[in-house]
């Protein structure tokens, strides 16, 4: 169920509008049509307008600021505040006197993490709504969802499956529809699950994999890494860093991964695909 702008207090004053209305470059034009389709209550468009016009570059410096801040109140309203407190954070390095940015971190403050529900006492692993999100997701039917794992995180804000669900939905959804933006979502998801709890070691390959996928050799390096150390008998996770190592020119690496891969599971199939892609030179 989609927050309304009552809940959120997304309705837009006529300051803020004002501060947009004379747009002169691509951004600035982004950046109307962001607050158009916030307005609306059409959250995932408005957020895929401020985040290019913010990559893109061309805002004012007031501009800037202000689209930090009609971000940060998409995120609210989606339920994802960890982006939002980080965006709220850029928002007032830009104007230490925004009052309202000052507000909206305030309000997401009055309940400290520490008195949020655990990570493990949240939500059942076996309540039919995680179900039902984890099957949406396996299904391919990435929005429904999205959706679904958001509704959890709204009635348990720590549970670190539902972030991990939501953070590999939006992560597979980025590499179908080829949008760096839906994988940083993702990204954003899986490392508060792994903040949340740091010793589930798909937590770390879902992170590697989206990172891979936006051709973060390091990272997805450093992530298969992590996941290894916290189990070293998943002959998959070998592969897959062998795969990356390949990939990213590290073929000492790739060829002692794949054969701690295959020493685990003889079967494979990963580790032999790059076995061989390496035996023919590619």
């Amino acid at each position: 169920m989609k927050a309304t702008h009552t809940l959120v207090g997304i309705a837009i004053s006529l300051v803020a509008l004002t501060t947009l209305a004379y747009a002169d470059t691509p951004a600035e034009n982004e950046a109307n049509t962001a607050l158009d389709a916030l307005d609306k209550g059409d959250y995932p468009t408005a957020e895929r307008l401020i985040t290019h016009a913010l990559k893109e570059g061309g805002l004012t410096l007031a501009d800037r600021e202000l689209a930090y801040v009609v971000r940060a109140k998409v995120y609210i309203a989606e339920k994802h505040n960890h982006l939002a407190r980080e965006d709220l954070a850029e928002a007032l390095k830009l104007d230490p006197t925004d009052k309202e940015a000052a507000a909206l971190q305030a309000s997401l403050q009055k309940t400290p993490r520490s008195n949020e529900p655990s990570a493990i006492d949240c939500i059942d692993p076996a309540s039919p709504d995680l179900l039902h999100a984890i099957a949406l997701r396996n299904a391919q039917k990435y929005d429904e969802a999205i959706d679904a794992f958001s509704e959890i995180i709204g009635s348990c804000a720590n549970d670190a499956a539902a972030y991990y669900g939501r953070g590999v939905s939006y992560g597979a959804k980025g590499f179908y529809d080829k949008s760096d933006d839906e994988s940083r979502l993702g990204l954003a998801d899986i490392t508060h699950a792994i903040q949340l709890n740091p010793n589930v070691p798909a937590f770390f390959v879902a992170r590697g994999s989206i990172n891979e996928n936006l051709e973060d050799c390091a990272s997805a390096m450093g992530d298969y890494t992590s996941a290894i150390a916290l189990d070293a008998r998943d002959a998959e996770t070998f592969a897959l860093r062998a795969s990356t190592e390949r990939r990213c020119g590290d073929a000492r690496g790739a060829t002692a991964d794949v054969n701690s891969a295959l020493a685990l599971d003889p079967t494979n199939a990963r580790a032999r695909l790059v076995q061989e892609k390496m035996l023919n030179g590619q």
